[in-house]
C-alpha cells in the first residue's frame, strides 16, 4: 500500500491556517515598519471627521428622499457609503493594504464575538418571554398586588376606627360651590 508524502487537511484546518498566516504576515509587516523606523501615519482630526460628514450628508439625503421609509434600508446604505469612504482614505492617502484592513476587521470581530452572542441570546430570551406572556404578566403584577392590598387597607382603616366626617356647614358648601363654578 502506497503512502502519500502529504498530509490531508480538513477544510476547516486550511481556513484556520490561512488566517494564522495572514495574522503572522500582518505582525511581521508591523514589526518591519517599527524596526525600519518607518513612521505610521496617523490621520489628523480633519481627515477623521470626513467620514462623519459624509455619513451625515448621506443620511440627510436618504431621509429627504425616503422619509419615514428610510429605516427600511436607506440608512444602512449610508453606513456602507461612509465605510467605503474610510477604506478609500486609508488606502489612497495612507497606503494601507486591503489585506491589512481585512485582517483588522476580522480581528475586531473575533474580539467582540462573545459579547454579540450574549446580546443575541438576551434578545431571544426577551422575545420568548414576550410571546409566552411572561412580560405582560409582570407588567400587570403591581395592579394585582394593589388589588390584594386595597381590601386589607380598608379592613385596617376600619379596625383602627378612622372615619371621614361630612361637613355640613353652609359657609364651606357655598365656598366649594363657588370654586367649582370658577368664580
Amino acid at each position: 500500500m502506497a503512502k502519500f508524502p502529504f498530509r490531508k487537511r480538513k477544510v476547516e484546518d486550511a481556513g484556520v491556517s490561512e488566517a494564522r498566516d495572514r495574522i503572522s504576515n500582518v505582525i511581521k509587516e508591523q514589526q518591519d515598519g517599527i524596526l525600519s523606523n518607518k513612521a505610521v501615519r496617523r490621520p489628523s482630526w480633519v481627515v477623521s471627521t470626513v467620514p462623519f460628514i459624509v455619513l451625515i450628508a448621506v443620511l440627510v439625503a436618504v431621509i429627504r428622499v425616503f422619509g419615514a421609509d428610510s429605516l427600511a434600508g436607506g440608512s444602512q446604505v449610508a453606513l456602507i457609503v461612509a465605510s467605503a469612504v474610510i477604506v478609500a482614505i486609508s488606502m489612497a492617502v495612507y497606503g494601507t493594504s486591503w489585506q491589512t484592513l481585512e485582517d483588522s476587521v476580522l480581528d475586531n470581530i473575533r474580539s467582540v464575538g462573545s459579547a454579540i452572542l450574549i446580546l443575541f441570546l438576551i434578545g431571544a430570551i426577551a422575545g420568548t418571554w414576550m410571546v409566552s406572556g411572561i412580560v405582560p404578566t409582570l407588567d400587570y403584577l403591581p395592579y394585582c398586588l394593589f388589588n390584594i392590598i386595597s381590601p386589607l387597607m380598608s379592613v385596617f382603616v376600619a379596625a383602627i376606627g378612622y372615619r371621614i366626617y361630612r361637613n355640613s356647614s353652609p359657609e364651606i358648601s357655598e365656598e366649594a360651590a363657588g370654586q367649582a363654578s370658577g368664580k
